[in-house]
């Protein structure tokens, strides 16, 4: 938690298509530690990471267009 406000550390997403076997799934994972490159602080990578996560959620919106439903939740 910086200044109150939480954020995040981790993200992943999993595409499921209705029919198809679960080990046949798109699983990502998106860990703020994995753009340490980024010289700056753990709230930059934090947002960096945010980022290309929902860019990669839209991205899969894009080549799969029957996608309606998004869930999101935090533990």
């Amino acid at each position: 938690m910086i200044d109150n406000v939480h954020k995040p550390y981790a993200a992943g997403l999993m595409l499921v298509r209705p029919g198809d076997k679960l080990q046949d799934s798109i699983i990502e994972t998106y860990y703020s530690e994995n753009y340490l490159h980024i010289d700056d602080s753990f709230e930059d990578r934090s947002k960096k990471m945010l980022s290309d996560f929902i860019d990669r959620i839209a991205a899969l919106v894009r080549l799969n267009p029957s996608i309606e439903t998004v869930y999101f939740h935090n533990n």
